[in-house]
């Protein structure tokens, strides 16, 4: 990392409500799932994991940004979106486990995935 790197955060303080209003959307709740593994990803990267158009996963990391759920780590050019686990689990506990587990999503018979 050169000397122009820096992190950023949209807000220091976590709001319930933002988080959430972030989370509704399927395509943020996939970034944050992608982002959960901790591996360092330029923001293009993640654009091109996801399938989606650099403009339109840009706008969703500001939404996450902007809610606290995501910083962003400057170098340079390359912007690295980072999920804020840490800070997530200390305001709410869990939440990012829950939205990560492999078992969210309903079993395809209809019935409900085991708890």
């Amino acid at each position: 990392m050169g000397a122009m790197a820096r992190t950023t955060t949209g807000r220091r303080d976590l709001d319930l409500a933002e988080v959430l209003r972030a989370l509704g959307d399927p395509t943020r709740l996939e970034i944050v799932c992608l982002l959960s593994d901790r591996v360092s990803r330029t923001t293009s990267e993640v654009a091109e994991t996801i399938g989606l158009p650099a403009s339109t996963c840009s706008y969703h990391l500001k939404q996450l940004r902007s809610a606290g759920v995501t910083a962003c780590h400057i170098d340079g050019k390359n912007r690295y979106p980072i999920l804020r686990i840490d800070e997530l689990d200390v305001a709410f506990p869990g939440l990012v486990g829950l939205l990560v587990a492999e078992d969210r999503k309903p079993a395809s018979d209809g019935e409900p995935a085991p708890a």
